[in-house]
């Protein structure tokens, strides 16, 4: 395991009881079930005063994750919701090369996503009416990693949201 600082850059660790102390940020992922349907949100939170460049980096990924759902309709091909993803970061500089989703639904133990597609450059699956995904991207530097995901539906209208939350890091200074 790598640290930096106050900050553990992994995902799905095993919980503890270590209190959480100024300046940690961690990552949040929850998951809304129904009848073994999943949705999954994810949020980083930041306690203390987040430094200019974490609040700049929680607006890159927001604005690349409007991008991709503003691009979600019926007949899309996944990596060109990955393009759009691609597009907002490589105005600010940012290189992300790994997906930035997966298809969701009925889950079964040890996992709620499914293996039938992803949201990357390549993958020529095409969008249908009723198919979810959990779109998650992130940007992990050396010093900090922010998520900020969402769950959604393909519908004729575009992306149907699962979650109202913020698409921001959140903090408590």
């Amino acid at each position: 395991m790598q640290w930096w600082g106050n900050i553990v850059p992994l995902l799905h660790l095993s919980w503890t009881d270590a209190p959480l102390l100024r300046n940690d940020l961690f990552y949040i992922e929850l998951g809304g079930v129904r009848h073994r349907y999943h949705s999954p949100l994810s949020r980083c939170i930041y306690l203390g005063d987040p430094t200019e460049r974490m609040m700049f980096t929680a607006k890159v990924i927001a604005e690349g994750l409007n991008a991709v759902l503003e691009k979600v309709r019926p007949g899309v091909v996944c990596e060109e919701l990955a393009a759009a993803w691609k597009a907002v970061i490589s105005r600010y500089g940012v290189e992300k090369e790994s997906r930035i989703g997966y298809p969701v639904g009925i889950g079964y133990p040890p996992t709620w996503g499914e293996l039938t597609a992803s949201i990357r450059a390549g993958d020529r699956t095409e969008l249908e009416p009723n198919m979810t995904f959990h779109c998650i991207p992130a940007i992990w530097t050396e010093d900090f990693g922010v998520v900020i995901s969402e769950t959604f539906a393909v519908t004729d209208r575009g992306a149907d949201v699962f979650a109202e939350y913020p698409r921001e890091l959140l903090y408590k200074s």
